[in-house]
């Protein structure tokens, strides 16, 4: 086939004109003869039209509610060509000449099924195919018209209706069910000279012209046609009022008449709206069960009706019933894609066909081992064999469903335009863009994968063309680097293929002799360029296309500053917390656990201090190449030295910078594009951390392991095994004492070594042997050598301590052993040990403590050797302690110290108790009880030694015996009557003080000094047998004092008794009340003969002020009363006002007076009012008018001193004189002049 042209092999003209992409709703007759024609029947096909046309004609005679047919399949499977040719058979309309049914004749190879579809195309049916979004005028996903608006307007506009305006088609659908409806458009036209079809949107400004048309053609009068057009358009149309118009429809034709409703992309128009897939789902039931079966709803979907319902279920709906309403599910699967295109575009002619053939056997092992894509992943195949090359050359086996992924990538992503969102793209039209391409060249050339982004290019949102652009006038990115970005592009997001370095090459191919080592190279350098300009990143060994958002992002991303602190911390977590995850390894042989702290170039992580080390070191460290002089260094003898290969390192910083990114970016408010890009960093970061923990395991796995800086075998490659063998191959160096202990130490072992009772024939360690006869003999002598030795030089020692010196190296034994140890050490009386400077007797109690590992616990445990005590000083101290208390308390061989103190100390509480009763000063004692105090804390105190103590305890026999008789009587004091009798004096002297103001005079008295002077005394213990008769003798002052103050409270209430009656003798009820409240104080205080009766006082007080104040209220409600006859004078009168404010001005002033006069002046007070309201009577009525009131200051006289003479005298008399005949003479004129007088 030499110098033969790629186009020269075709059949037919792969330039000629093919309709790509099916409408649904397509009309032209030439594209409808094509689509017929050259529609490709497969074996899927075929079996779905059987499926359908079965179930169809079926409901021609057996009535069903069946219905719903479901057509689902992704993008380039047929759907929509496949609805539209169920739509053409069930029209059966002829074009040029031959019927629909006779196109399919010739491609159905089933009689069965082309006898249905011949009785199915014989019934007069209405197919109304339409893509839904077309119909739809609403372009938002929660603002789009409902199912059955949708389906109501596409019937509208099959009948000839106006199909967006319901209520202008509801009213052509009224002229049309009367027979006027071709009547009145021809009458509109002649008056207005407009076409109805054209006009009716205008008809706001075309009213008068359609009011002239109705009117002329009598259908309603004009003030109802006005009245209709003024009215609000309701376009709420629900599935039953929809099948009511369908019903009256349908009455109108035939029996046998049918409609059909093809909808195409009802998945994508529903989307994740519920409301919308109720919608259907209620359509589809309703039309189901009013028509049973003259009526079906077909719909595609590129989602099976599964598929959605699980989506919805997520979102808690519950769609089960949609499930019924679709009992015809067809799902078309992609199988058949590469037949159609094979068929329909790349045909071959006989001869190219068989030289193709040859040609594929003489280049298939070029081909094979030009294209490989890596064997993880998506299979993508080349060619089944030399019949398949030919069918599908120039093109490659994968690319026909790659390419078909690529396009659902793109239209999911977002990346498209509604253009392609809505299907006007077909993988058919973008392989004869690509063939078109590669026409031109000579056979042999094949077709790269990337030829494919052209036929996409047009349909994608600027956003997106934007880097293709930026790239090569921006950027200086060549021709063949822009290829390479294409082909990236098309990958992107594409599941199952990794674009790394050898899938590239392998989708680049373009012809069977291609040579792949200097393509492989040409790439590697176009790739270095584009992620140079950012126009792409690699992740791990893959290469990935980056939109204008990506770039940005990934600039800022790496312009993120990373501590290399935090390298080196994320470095730890994957070596120590992801791949060796275990805090301690096990020895096999002593089975002993050992920590350790581990560092990473000498930076520490971790627990500081651990039982061993382990140094990770890096390329970075200084030290990497002194691992001789650093492995002698404390703390550096087990180094693991990585590869100089630091791929980890750079991921690391990565990881960090997207997390970082990430982290600070989402706490802002963001775009959603700029969120989705962020979650995929998020997931790209998941498998990047994947990747390096996997490098960073080979890292580990071909370290080199030094020991001491020599360098060791580890033959095992396993990173947690390597690290786990070099830290026993360390502990096996550190700790050469392990193996002292013969015999590990476990819980169960210490508590079996303190039990009392021992079996010697199945327990190891047996009381009665001698301490050389245990395995762990050796090792018992080095914690008993560690302990002489420091006490030797005066240290405390605690059982801490030992645990921190001998779980170090040489020895490195496990706690719970050194525990046991040192109970064996007890056991065999070498040591003592005391809790919290408390001696440890009991076996049991030591148990408790030992089998416990907390780090607290051994603080509180002190060490030392046992002491041995002289027993003639235990007898000494024994008979002390009789002579103190008696013949049962001493202390024994064993534990004498112990002893000793317990004893004191259960004889301390007591004093110590009643020491405190006597801080107040009240009670004696004090100085008795504290001496002996003082005394037994100086034992109990003391941090001597056993024996030290006891001699300490014998010198102070002369001061105790002393101290003990003292205190003795103290508590003798405290624990008889006698501190009762206290007491009671106590309380007696406290209520005298208390009420020192009113019976003080006692205080005086010889029997109350008396029983002071006992209170007061230092050792009054003698004297309290006299409180009794001196409380007595003080009682007896009391009651006389008492007595004196009810007599003179007494004689108070006779004395107000009686200025009441007189003030109140006007006052019957006044009078009644005041005199019952004196009677029950009277009688309380009668009743009164305690001291409280000098607190009655006050409570006079309060009776008095309760009867004034009862009083006054009484004055005030009558003036009151006097103020409202005055007023009701007024009623109905006119020229009253200066009367009205004269009543209200004077009566005011009584008020005030009443609240602040005395009480003896209140009656005085209402005989001036009951005058002055009169007169306001009278001057009401228009007899008199109300006397004026005057008040003149009564006569003073003045003080004189030193009156001698006689003179003096009359002088004196004189003046006195001249003031009254003054005062007569302006009361008499006060009276001609008809005043009243008040003298004050």
């Amino acid at each position: 086939m030499k110098n033969c042209l790629i186009q020269s092999t075709f059949q037919k003209d792969i330039t000629r004109k093919i309709n790509g992409v099916i409408k649904a709703d397509s009309k032209e007759e030439d594209v409808i003869v094509t689509e017929l024609s050259e529609y490709v029947v497969t074996e899927e096909i075929q079996k779905y039209l059987n499926i359908f046309f079965n179930r169809y004609v079926d409901s021609l005679q057996s009535p069903t509610e069946d219905i719903g047919v479901w057509i689902s399949g992704f993008f380039g499977s047929g759907k929509s060509h496949f609805l539209k040719m169920i739509g053409r058979i069930l029209e059966n309309k002829e074009y040029q000449g031959k019927k629909v049914i006779d196109f399919f004749e010739e491609k159905i190879q089933d009689a069965i099924l082309q006898k249905n579809i011949e009785k199915a195309a014989e019934v007069p049916t209405d197919v109304i195919l339409f893509n839904i979004d077309n119909v739809s005028d609403q372009n938002t996903q929660q603002n789009k018209d409902t199912i059955p608006i949708a389906f109501l307007k596409k019937f509208n506009e099959y009948l000839g209706f106006s199909r967006d305006n319901i209520k202008i088609a509801d009213f052509e659908r009224m002229l049309w069910e009367k027979g006027k409806f071709e009547i009145f458009q021809k009458t509109f036209a002649e008056i207005s000279g407009k076409i109805w079809k054209e006009e009716y949107r205008n008809l706001d400004f075309d009213a008068d012209d359609f009011l002239d048309t109705i009117e002329k053609l009598e259908i309603m009068s004009r003030e109802a046609a006005i009245r209709w057009l003024e009215k609000e358009s309701d376009i709420s149309i629900s599935a039953e009022s929809l099948a009511d118009l369908l019903e009256q429809y349908l009455k109108k034709q035939s029996k046998e008449h049918r409609i059909v409703f093809l909808v195409d992309e009802i998945g994508q128009y529903i989307g994740e709206n519920s409301q919308l897939m109720l919608n259907l789902q209620t359509l589809v039931e309703t039309l189901g069960v009013k028509f049973k079966g003259r009526i079906w709803v077909g719909v595609t979907s590129q989602q099976d009706l599964g598929n959605i319902l699980g989506k919805a279920r997520e979102r808690s709906n519950d769609f089960s019933k949609i499930q019924d309403r679709f009992k015809t599910m067809l799902p078309l699967s992609s199988a058949n894609i590469d037949e159609v295109i094979k068929k329909r575009l790349l045909e071959k002619k006989q001869l190219q066909q068989e030289e193709l053939e040859s040609l594929y056997d003489k280049t298939r092992i070029y081909i094979e081992n030009a294209i490989t894509f890596d064997k993880t992943g998506m299979t993508l195949a080349l060619f089944e064999d030399r019949k398949d090359f030919a069918e599908s050359y120039p093109f490659v086996g994968y690319q026909f469903n790659l390419l078909q992924k690529v396009f659902e990538k793109v239209r999911n992503m977002g990346y498209s335009g509604q253009h392609m969102s809505r299907g006007e793209r077909s993988l058919l039209s973008s392989f004869q863009e690509a063939g078109i391409r590669v026409k031109d060249m000579e056979v042999g050339s094949l077709v790269p994968f990337q030829y494919f982004y052209q036929s996409i290019e047009q349909f994608l949102e600027d956003n997106v063309r934007r880097p293709f652009i930026h790239a090569k006038n921006e950027r200086g990115i060549d021709e063949f680097g822009l290829e390479v970005l294409k082909l990236l592009f098309l990958l992107k997001g594409i599941k199952g293929i990794t674009p790394n370095i050898n899938n590239l090459v392998s989708f680049m191919v373009d012809s069977v002799d291609c040579d792949r080592l200097a393509l492989e190279e040409k790439i590697k350098k176009a790739l270095g360029k584009l992620e140079q300009q950012v126009l792409i990143q690699k992740d791990g060994e893959g290469y990935y296309f980056l939109t204008n958002e990506e770039q940005d992002i990934n600039k800022e991303i790496n312009q993120e500053l990373i501590n290399e602190q935090d390298v080196y911390k994320e470095l730890n977590t994957y070596i120590f917390g992801q791949i060796f995850t275990s805090p301690t390894v096990t020895m096999e042989d002593t089975k002993n656990k050992y920590n350790f702290s581990q560092k990473i170039d000498e930076i520490p992580f971790g627990k500081i201090g651990g039982q061993l080390d382990i140094l990770i070191l890096t390329p970075r460290s200084d030290e990497y190449d002194n691992i001789a002089i650093l492995g002698y260094r404390d703390g550096y003898d087990l180094i693991l030295r990585l590869p100089e290969e630091m791929t980890y390192w750079k991921e690391i910083q990565q990881s960090l910078r997207i997390a970082s990114y990430v982290q600070k970016t989402l706490r802002g408010s963001i775009r959603e594009v700029v969120h989705q890009i962020l979650q995929m960093k998020q997931q790209e970061n998941s498998k990047r951390k994947q990747r390096i923990q996997s490098e960073v395991e080979r890292m580990l796995s071909e370290a080199e392991i030094y020991i001491q800086g020599q360098k060791v075998n580890i033959t095992t490659t396993q990173a947690d095994k390597r690290i786990a063998e070099a830290l026993k191959a360390v502990a096996r160096h550190r700790f050469n004492k392990a193996k002292l202990i013969q015999k590990p130490y476990y819980e169960s072992e210490i508590r079996n070594v303190l039990s009392y009772e021992y079996d010697a024939g199945t327990n190891l360690f047996d009381i009665k042997k001698d301490m050389s006869t245990n395995p762990n003999y050796e090792a018992l002598q080095e914690i008993l050598t560690y302990i002489t030795l420091h006490t030797s030089r005066g240290n405390v020692i605690t059982l801490k301590h030992i645990v921190e010196y001998f779980s170090k190296k040489p020895y490195g034994w496990e706690i719970f052993s050194i525990h046991g140890l040192v109970a064996e050490l007890w056991i065999y009386k070498q040591i003592q040990i005391e809790e919290s400077k408390n001696p440890i007797h009991n076996a049991e109690e030591l148990k408790i403590l030992l089998v416990k590992s907390q780090s607290k616990t051994e603080e509180r445990l002190v060490i030392s050797l046992r002491e041995e005590i002289d027993t003639e000083l235990l007898q000494k101290v024994n008979n002390l302690l009789k002579k103190l208390f008696g013949p049962e308390k001493e202390v024994s061989v064993d534990q004498p110290k112990k002893d000793i103190l317990e004893i004191l100390k259960k004889k301390i509480d007591l004093p110590k108790m009643y020491s405190r009763e006597c801080e107040s000063g009240v009670y004696p004692g004090k100085k008795e009880l504290q001496e002996w105090i003082d005394l037994l804390e100086e034992i109990l105190f003391s941090k001597e030694k056993t024996e030290k103590l006891l001699k300490h305890f014998l010198e102070m026999e002369e001061e105790l015996l002393e101290a003990y008789d003292n205190q003795g009587v103290v508590l003798d004091f405290f624990r008889s009557s006698k501190k009762k009798k206290f007491d009671e004096g106590l309380e007696k002297r406290k209520k005298i003080k208390e009420y020192e103001a009113v019976i003080g005079s006692i205080q005086e008295t010889k029997p109350y000094q008396d029983l002071v002077d006992i209170l007061t005394n230092k050792s009054p213990y003698n004297q309290i047998k006299h409180i009794d008769a001196l409380l007595e003798e003080i009682q007896v002052e009391e009651e006389k004092l008492i007595l004196e103050e009810k007599n003179m409270l007494l004689q108070r209430i006779e004395e107000k008794a009686k200025e009441f009656s007189i003030l109140f003798q006007e006052r019957d009820a006044m009078l009644e009340k005041t005199i019952e409240k004196l009677k029950a104080f009277k009688n309380k205080i009668e009743k009164t003969d305690d001291l409280s009766i000098f607190f009655s006082l006050s409570d006079w007080n309060k009776v008095l002020s309760s009867i004034e104040m009862e009083y006054r209220k009484n004055i005030q409600e009558e003036l009151r009363s006097f103020e409202k006859a005055a007023f009701e004078v007024t009623e109905d009168k006119t020229d009253v006002k200066e009367l009205v404010e004269d009543i209200r001005n004077t009566f005011h002033a009584y008020q005030e007076e009443a609240k602040s006069n005395d009480v003896d002046q209140l009656e005085q007070l209402i005989q001036k009012a009951k005058k002055d309201q009169e007169g306001f009577i009278l001057q009401g009525n228009g007899r008199a008018k109300k006397k004026e009131r005057v008040q003149f200051r009564k006569i003073r006289v003045a003080e004189k001193s030193n009156i001698e003479t006689i003179e003096a005298v009359e002088e004196y008399i004189s003046k006195l004189e001249n003031e009254i005949q003054s005062l007569k003479e302006k009361m008499l004129q006060a009276i001609r002049e008809n005043k009243i007088v008040d003298i004050q």
